[in-house]
């Protein structure tokens, strides 16, 4: 191997096993051919040795090709990892992106729905009042007294229809954006929503009202 050592230089020591070979045949060739000098334009070009470089070039050729074809395939690989790698991301992101305003949402009506609560424990307590207010000053025949009554039942009873006709609206927003919030867990997770799952479509209005009917606040009383 020593012999052989100065047969390349040390930057194309990372030649392949075929190219190692074909470097020690063609010395040994020269050195076959002219013994003495070593000089490669004595050897004998035959016909087996055109041949012989025509297989070999027509192999290296060959060899280039599936190098190419590979280095192909490997890239378009690459560029398929990286887009769907982007895909994903940029997917991850507008979740991201969709959650927090769900919840931004989520606080808003929560905020908006203690306050409707608050505002109706007033109304409540108006109406109470009023029903109070109205018993005596029937009992003392007070004329002034019953208007006066009559007017804060009349008052607690609108305000309290119009806040519970806003509070069905908010309880109906919470559901809708309960429902994205699950839906948007499921598609982060890659899960298939469950045919039984609630829909998020929006409550018709009729049914939203008779709904609202049952659960109604204060019953009012009125004098005769």
């Amino acid at each position: 191997m020593s012999h052989f050592r100065f047969a390349w230089p040390p930057e194309r020591n990372k030649l392949s096993d075929e190219t190692i070979n074909g470097l020690r045949n063609t010395k040994d060739m020269v050195k076959f051919s002219d013994p003495q000098s070593h000089r490669p334009e004595r050897v004998p070009v035959t016909k087996k040795l055109l041949s012989s470089v025509r297989s070999a070039h027509a192999a290296y050729r060959q060899k280039c090709e599936k190098e190419k074809e590979e280095n192909e395939r490997r890239r378009k690989e690459k560029e398929k990892e990286e887009a769907e790698i982007a895909r994903r991301q940029k997917e991850m992101d507008a979740l991201k992106a969709k959650n927090a305003s769900l919840l931004e949402k989520e606080t808003a009506l929560n905020e908006r729905e203690k306050e409707l609560r608050e505002k109706l424990e007033g109304v409540g307590q108006l109406l109470i009042d009023g029903n109070s207010k109205l018993k005596s000053s029937v009992k003392s025949s007070d004329r002034a007294g019953i208007n006066a009554a009559e007017v804060m039942i009349e008052t607690a009873s609108g305000l309290s229809q119009k806040l519970n006709a806003e509070m069905s609206e908010i309880r109906e927003k919470q559901r809708n954006v309960e429902c994205q919030k699950r839906k948007l867990i499921e598609k982060s997770l890659g899960e298939v929503p469950m045919k039984k799952a609630r829909v998020c479509a929006s409550v018709p209005k009729q049914a939203s009202k008779k709904k609202s009917k049952k659960k109604s606040n204060v019953k009012t009383t009125t004098a005769t």
